[in-house]
């Protein structure tokens, strides 16, 4: 059976269906694949100890940014109100700039973008609200990244750096 590894960042105030919706989505591929295939669901807390999320609801994180995780082929940072206090965690920044240089994908669920990195004026010259994130937060991006830029548009659902999906 083939097992692929997905890390989901908790941090205080991370809201709750970040996490429980891609996790429920995820482990209907064991089922949907006829057992050849499954996700591996770990969270991965920027404390030690249990995380409380901004319902209330607390988790007990699989691993923390501080030990050594598994080689992800995905990881997942939630929203939520907690997220601008993760955002200034150079803890956390960190973590996310060594997973991104080994994953496969870092991807982000509503304003759990604002961790991947400060935002920046908007990009007039386009006419669209940007966000250089990922060249910001993570200064070693292959060159297309940072020609290209990390763009939020209004009416989009996805962020995207410039680059095509990688594989290992």
């Amino acid at each position: 059976m083939k097992r692929i590894k997905i890390g989901m960042v908790v941090f205080p105030g991370f809201q709750l269906l970040d996490i429980a919706g891609p996790r429920d989505a995820f482990a209907e591929v064991r089922i949907l694949s006829g057992g050849q295939c499954e996700y591996e669901m770990l969270t991965v807390g920027t404390t030690r100890g249990t995380v409380q999320s901004s319902s209330g609801l607390t988790v007990t994180p699989d691993r923390t940014i501080f030990d050594v995780c598994p080689d992800f082929d995905t990881v997942i940072v939630p929203g939520g109100v907690g997220i601008f206090d993760a955002f200034d965690d150079p803890a956390l920044s960190e973590w996310l700039r060594q997973q991104y240089r080994r994953v496969r994908r870092v991807c982000a669920i509503c304003n759990g973008v604002f961790a991947l990195g400060p935002p920046r004026a908007a990009e007039q010259s386009r006419g669209d609200d940007a966000l250089d994130g990922r060249a910001a937060a993570f200064g070693d991006l292959p060159e297309g990244a940072h020609r290209t830029g990390s763009h939020l548009r209004a009416g989009r659902r996805h962020l995207y750096d410039g680059r095509r999906d990688r594989r290992h």
